[in-house]
């Protein structure tokens, strides 16, 4: 029901109360005043002529008619002063209406206030995230040498905890949280993105992981375009046909159903050395229309800043392509 509905609903109450209560109270009324007081009034009468017919001593008719006068303007002393129900009835309508109307502002205030609650949340995860990798950063570069692998790998076990929950990634979620290197394919002149670092609800053999060409997939989209890519349901039929995924298998689709892929860009001619990936199995958990706060999406955005960065200091950024 609408708030106009809820509104029309709640005046015809009131006034049906407002009516019924009225008509109780000139019964009320009328019970009183013609059945009560003109009755006590013509029983005083009476008695008091039957008195004066000789039936019973003089003084005796004298009472009686004027206790029947006095029971009389009791009754109307009674309607004079009597309070009108009906208009108390109408105003615990309107303030019965009003207090549900506050109550729901009052509501509306406190799902803003979880609204804002979540999206303070987000940003103060996103911040530690970025906090604790460029530690790690500075640890690793500055320590003892580390591969490549080793330090993308260790940036995301570091980061683990805030880049969920700053993603929106719950614990009922199936995630993946992965980043993915330009390498020459098994063919000549061909380019694929490999996973070399990821965080995943169900684990699986990085050497296992599934490559992408160039061009296909949200992965293989990012890293060509060299932009931005966010699906929001990857089971839309429009979808498939776009981004040609492969080898869907049964459990893919349960799993994979939003995803953001963010290109990795390294220096200032912003050369492609990869792509960050996130992926949740709730449809629209990623997603270009508005939300409150941080977005989800922006966790791939602020991890793949953090690569490029932990790439550059640690060496000099060449292409992966010519250094593989």
């Amino acid at each position: 029901m609408g708030a106009n509905e809820r509104e029309h609903l709640d005046v015809e109450v009131e006034k049906l109360l407002v009516e019924r209560s009225g008509q109780m109270a000139g019964a009320s009324l009328f019970v009183k005043i013609a059945l009560l007081g003109l009755g006590a009034l013509a029983v005083g009468v009476a008695q008091g002529v039957t008195l004066s017919a000789g039936t019973g001593p003089p003084i005796w008719n004298v009472i009686t008619i004027a206790g029947a006068v006095i029971v009389f303007l009791g009754s109307v002393w009674g309607f004079i002063t009597e309070q009108d129900a009906s208009k108390a009835l109408g105003v615990a309508a309107r303030a019965a209406r009003q207090a549900r109307e506050y109550r729901e502002v009052v509501e509306d205030i406190a799902d803003d206030l979880g609204d804002v609650q979540v999206s303070l949340s987000r940003a103060t995860e996103l911040y530690a995230a970025m906090n604790v990798m460029r530690g790690a950063i500075e640890r690793l570069v500055n320590g003892h040498p580390v591969t490549e692998q080793e330090l993308l790998q260790a940036l995301l076990d570091v980061a683990a905890r805030p880049l969920k929950l700053a993603a929106g990634i719950q614990t009922r979620h199936h995630y993946t949280i992965c980043i993915y290197k330009a390498v020459p394919g098994s063919s000549v002149g061909e380019t694929v993105l490999k996973c070399v670092a990821h965080l995943r609800e169900v684990r699986c053999d990085l050497d296992k992981a599934r490559l992408w060409p160039v061009g296909i997939g949200a992965v293989g989209v990012a890293y060509a375009r060299g932009s931005e890519v966010l699906v929001a349901d990857l089971s839309a039929p429009e979808v498939a046909s776009y981004y040609d995924l492969p080898n869907w298998k049964p459990e893919d689709r349960g799993r994979y159903k939003s995803i953001v892929a963010v290109p990795i860009l390294l220096g200032d001619d912003n050369l492609k050395w990869g792509v960050v990936t996130a992926t949740s199995d709730e449809v629209g958990h990623f997603s270009f229309s508005a939300q409150n706060g941080v977005r989800t999406s922006e966790a791939a955005r602020a991890l793949a800043g953090m690569v490029a960065l932990a790439l550059t200091k640690h060496h000099s950024p060449v292409s992966p392509l010519a250094s593989a």
